[in-house]
């Protein structure tokens, strides 16, 4: 024991400078990119952000003058909204959104790590796949821009936050006010990102079943539901009072349907130009008739419900149609494209950016199998975290903004799958070593 504890103590520090060289030069990186794009427009958050600090309220979604709005949930563009009200919007309060999405970016990759840690990960394939999320480019853009006023940053970290908190209760380890903190960050995660939050809900359903020989499973069920409904009902009411109807989540339900299932989207030959010819034609920040429509029917609400009407009559008729697309959003929930990449500002390298996403997410799919075929219990949370996420954003066309919310804890499960067969090999060399020096002593 004792020789082997300088070794392990050696490794202990390569671990620990790899990791912060990674986040030097990951930091580096995002920086310079976010720099780049300082002054990129960030479509309806930055809209609904500038509107809040111009003191013209949560509105504005798609044009000025757009009236009340639910297109987003309200705490990422609030904190964005305060950044703009004490900064400005200019050079200033766009660099310091881009230090908070930056540090955003950083949180969810060391809460991945350590994720992966709490699955019983080595540290080694643990310092292995955060370098990976650190220096590999692969969603550069969504990471160096969008997280500034988007919700998909903040609630990857909340959804990962409470895998940390289940996982090291699971290990035995609860922190003080655990309870609390079980019930309230689901809450907090359905009020940023309603499709996290719904995946952080059901994997907070699923310890309390398995904790129910220590705690009975009323208590924490009626905690959770008490958090969600104090956290929730300041929205409904806004929404009640500023577009008339109380919208429990977000007012958007009929664009996104209208975007993701249409004629031309059952077998698309080109799936971006597919994409923006259904933008020009009906989302009203890109399209003047759309904008037309919307102001005629009396505001967003109106049009995002006609939408829904026209949309949900044609998946009636055509529910072949409607399997097919979904099965293709699925796929590329898990697989992006690189049409996506390239919708995403990040042109340059997409097909090697695809094939390396998709690589990420089989390694990780086998790793997943692994862990479940062995009866490993606590793969229960990130196999209901990976599957409520893709399930759920597969009912619409997925964007990189989407996808990037599994890729921290994907990127994590491929190391381990990588870190497995590293040291499968490694085994059977020393397997074949072994049996070679018996067969010449013999």
């Amino acid at each position: 024991m004792a020789s082997g504890a300088p070794a392990d103590d050696r490794r202990s520090v390569r671990a620990r400078r790899l990791i912060a060289l990674s986040c030097a030069c990951g930091v580096a990186f995002r920086l310079g990119e976010g720099w780049h794009w300082l002054n990129a427009p960030n479509a309806e958050a930055d809209n609904v952000a500038r509107a809040l600090a111009a003191g013209r309220g949560f509105a504005d979604a798609f044009f000025i003058g757009g009236g009340p709005t639910a297109h987003l949930m309200p705490p990422t563009p609030l904190l964005a909204a305060g950044i703009y009200a004490l900064f400005g919007s200019g050079t200033t309060g766009e660099t310091v959104l881009l230090l908070l999405g930056v540090a955003t970016v950083i949180a969810c990759f060391l809460l991945a790590a350590r994720v992966a840690w709490l699955l019983g990960t080595s540290r080694g394939a643990a310092a292995g796949g955060l370098a990976f999320l650190l220096l590999a480019p692969i969603h550069d853009f969504t990471e160096a821009v969008r997280w500034r006023c988007w919700d998909g940053g903040v609630a990857t970290l909340l959804l990962l936050a409470m895998l940390v908190l289940l996982l090291e209760a699971e290990r035995g380890r609860r922190a003080h006010g655990f309870e609390l903190a079980r019930a309230a960050v689901p809450a907090l995660a359905l009020l940023v990102n309603p499709i996290t939050g719904v995946a952080a809900s059901v994997i907070a359903l699923a310890f309390i079943w398995r904790d129910r020989a220590r705690v009975a499973m009323l208590r924490p069920i009626l905690l959770l539901a008490a958090a969600t409904a104090i956290l929730f009902a300041p929205w409904v009411a806004r929404n009640a009072r500023a577009l008339d109807h109380p919208v429990l989540t977000r007012d958007n339900l009929g664009l996104e349907l209208a975007m993701a299932y249409y004629p031309a989207a059952v077998a698309p030959t080109d799936p971006l130009g597919g994409m923006q010819q259904r933008q020009a034609a009906i989302h009203p920040l890109l399209s003047a008739p759309a904008r037309a429509r919307l102001r005629a029917l009396g505001g967003e609400l109106a049009y995002s419900r006609a939408l829904q009407a026209e949309t949900l009559r044609w998946m009636s008729g055509h529910p072949v149609a409607v399997a097919r697309i979904w099965m293709r959003h699925l796929s590329e929930m898990l697989f992006p494209r690189p049409w996506m990449f390239r919708a995403e500002h990040e042109k340059h390298f997409a097909v090697a950016r695809a094939v390396a996403a998709a690589l990420v997410t089989a390694l990780a799919l086998i790793e997943l199998a692994i862990m479940a075929g062995g009866r490993d219990p606590l793969a229960l949370y990130p196999l209901i975290a990976i599957g409520s996420v893709t399930l759920l954003t597969s009912a619409f066309q997925p964007v990189m903004r989407y996808c990037w919310i599994l890729y921290p804890l994907l990127a994590m499960l491929a190391a381990r799958a990588v870190w497995r067969g590293v040291e499968g090999l490694a085994r059977r060399r020393d397997q074949a070593a072994r049996r070679a020096g018996s067969a010449i002593s013999v």
